[in-house]
């Protein structure tokens, strides 16, 4: 069943986030009743009269004195819309972010509404022989002030995305070829990952991170490089009726995440193939700890070494028409520098790392050896990939 018949939130969510209505009632408000000015809670308006006191009833909000302003400011967000009830108003357009309202002579009825053009801060109500009463105020509600409960407000459908793509995977493993499970098993296991850091709440119950977080992010780059390889993997299975809408709703995720995040071309456009998505991944996390290494003053030798030469393997797969790395003389110096003594040395600091740096080289650490099992599964090239304690 597609992931749309599910009743999921839709892929597309993760491209845009869109700004929300807030409607504020004036009606009743009764602190303001009298007072020269006041605030209107959470939403940010502020009402004042240019003289005298404001009045509400039922209706709405009105200044007592004749030949006054009913200035209503926002400080959080920008207004489109105002309802107001009893005289029609023409609007004057003359300051620039300021709308003017002033009475006319005809009777519209018991209500009017005033689509403000553009998004403005401010709406002066210009009270001559009658009076117009605000009803009702609406704001375009933006991720001003509030932008990381914005960015955490995808983040249940971004994790019930990765859990139900996780679900629809699991009878791969009794439909595939021995040697496509474990890539498929990284796969569910970085979807896994990603829901635990999604879904972690503070004690408060306030999401820690969101979907800017670069755990968040790290972790979609890793789901892109093993979705990428699967649906190369895969191709032969899109015959299989009882797998097709599994593996179409996979590469529906990784392409979403791919467009999202904005990596294109550049780590798993349409040209990149398995093995140099896996490569990209390798590098980035070769360079990331490589500067945590040298902020520490410690030798960087090693990773300047392997980025050389992966970046020259890299170079060699986008170029083959097939992609595969295993047709490629650099494979072998790869294997070479990985599985050196001193690399082999330098991964084991990392895996032990202590506690002053490990939050900042686990995650990284994790990334890296994942990406290089994948690379060893794919080429059977003989690298040495430890395993995280």
């Amino acid at each position: 069943m597609k992931l749309l018949t599910k009743g999921l939130v839709a892929l597309g969510v993760l491209s845009s986030v869109h700004a929300t209505d807030l409607i504020v009632n004036l009606d009743s408000l009764d602190k303001c009743n009298f007072a020269e000015s006041c605030k209107v809670a959470d939403s940010g308006l502020v009402l004042s009269c240019s003289s005298g006191s404001m009045r509400t009833d039922s209706a709405g909000v009105y200044c007592a004195n004749s030949n006054t302003v009913l200035a209503i400011q926002s400080q959080k967000f920008p207004i489109t819309q105002m309802n107001y009830e009893w005289r029609s108003a023409t609007f004057d357009y003359s300051t620039p972010g300021v709308v003017l309202a002033k009475n006319t002579s005809s009777s519209i009825g018991s209500t009017a509404v005033h689509d403000v053009q553009g998004y403005i801060k401010e709406i002066r109500v210009r009270r001559d022989s009658s009076t117009i009463l605000v009803k009702k105020i609406t704001l375009k509600k933006t991720i001003h002030g509030d932008l990381k409960g914005t960015a955490t407000s995808l983040n249940d459908a971004l994790s019930s995305t990765y859990f139900f793509v996780s679900e629809e995977l699991k009878n791969f493993k009794n439909n595939i070829a021995k040697s496509h499970i474990g890539h498929t098993e990284r796969f569910q296991k970085a979807l896994k990952e990603g829901q635990e850091i999604l879904n972690k709440k503070t004690k408060d119950g306030k999401y820690e991170f969101s979907i800017l977080d670069w755990r968040v992010q790290e972790n979609a780059r890793l789901l892109v490089a093993f979705g990428s390889i699967l649906d190369e993997l895969l191709t032969e299975y899109d015959h299989v009726t009882t797998l097709k809408e599994a593996i179409d709703n996979m590469r529906t995720l990784v392409s979403e995440l791919r467009d999202s995040y904005g990596w294109g071309r550049s780590l798993s456009g349409k040209v990149s193939k398995a093995s140099s998505t896996l490569l990209d991944v390798v590098r980035l996390e070769l360079q990331e700890l490589g500067a945590i290494r040298m902020s520490l003053g410690d030798s960087v030798t090693s990773y300047t070494k392997l980025l050389k030469i992966t970046g020259s393997l890299k170079a060699k797969v986008d170029a083959a028409k097939s992609g595969d790395m295993r047709a490629q003389r650099e494979i072998f110096n790869f294997v070479d520098a990985w599985n050196e003594a001193g690399w082999q040395a330098e991964l084991d600091k990392l895996v032990h790392a202590g506690p002053d740096v490990k939050n900042l080289v686990t995650p990284k650490l994790t990334m890296l050896l994942q990406a290089m099992e994948s690379l060893e599964d794919l080429s059977e090239a003989g690298f040495e990939v430890p395993k995280l304690d």
